[in-house]
């Protein structure tokens, strides 16, 4: 009801005008109150989820949405994701290289640790060929050339083996139609991920992951399991820690999952 009180000068004629003036009140009203609840104001905030908290477009001027409803299991993906966030939003990186190498070394056998540690050894090789780089253009000012290996440039002992312990993947190579030029150009890559991009592509691409899964619940053994469906036909049965695609199935919730793909984390509705 909208209750406006007539002054003794406002004669019967005058109630349309009241009545025309207590629509507008109720109708800017209405306004706010829906203004409030998109805006999460009122007697409640917006309750975040799974979704919310892994977005497939993150955002990282929005910071991590509330994550109180995450289980105790899942706490180290929040703490990644603000990490990522860091790397995505060009903070400096020794805001952020630390947390990095210590989700790279992460231990134990738990899914989201897999999955966390995988996906943080992604992002830390794109840091150091970043570093390769650097010292490979040093070598290349002196030489006008690049080197047969990287023994040649001198490397620090943290870049001379990728994140997963391995070798690079280097070799130089000529421009495309020179032939002769045989040291001018080079190809550098972690053996896991051949092609990888470097760190400024992956931060400027940052698209979300493609998928056309079909996914239904399976029990194997007592246990969880999510049956995927490929765009091609194909089918797998895949348990925490297993993969699909390119992607790493870290947790089955309640009607969804969490994944880790080769740039970040994201969820699956099923």
């Amino acid at each position: 009801m909208c209750f406006i009180m007539l002054s003794h000068t406002e004669s019967r004629r005058g109630a349309g005008r009241v009545r025309r003036r207590c629509a507008a009140l109720l109708a800017v009203v209405a306004v706010v109150a829906v203004v409030a609840v998109v805006a999460g104001l009122g007697t409640g905030s917006a309750v975040a989820g799974p979704a919310e908290t892994w977005p497939e477009r993150p955002d990282p001027t929005a910071g991590v949405a509330d994550t109180s409803w995450a289980p105790v299991e899942l706490q180290s993906a929040v703490a990644f994701q603000r990490t990522f966030l860091k790397i995505i939003g060009g903070k400096p990186e020794d805001e952020w290289r630390g947390e990095l190498e210590g989700f790279a070394a992460v231990t134990g056998s738990n899914p989201v640790l897999q999955g966390l540690r995988q996906l943080a050894r992604v992002w830390l090789a794109r840091v150091e060929m970043e570093g390769i780089d650097a010292a490979l253009v040093v070598y290349y000012r002196q030489n006008v050339r690049f080197p047969d290996t990287l023994d040649a440039a001198n490397l620090p002992g943290n870049l001379k083996r990728d994140p997963w312990g391995d070798a690079w993947i280097y070799q130089v190579h000529a421009p495309e139609g020179f032939a002769r030029l045989g040291t001018q150009r080079y190809r550098l890559e972690p053996g896991h991920y051949p092609g990888l991009a470097g760190l400024k592509e992956a931060i400027g691409r940052r698209e979300p992951p493609a998928r056309g899964w079909k996914i239904a619940e399976v029990q194997i053994a007592g246990g969880m399991a999510l049956e995927f469906r490929m765009p091609g036909g194909a089918v797998a049965t895949v348990e925490p820690g297993g993969r699909a695609d390119d992607s790493t199935l870290m947790y089955i919730g309640q009607k969804w999952a969490l994944m880790a793909g080769i740039d970040q984390l994201f969820t699956t509705a099923f």
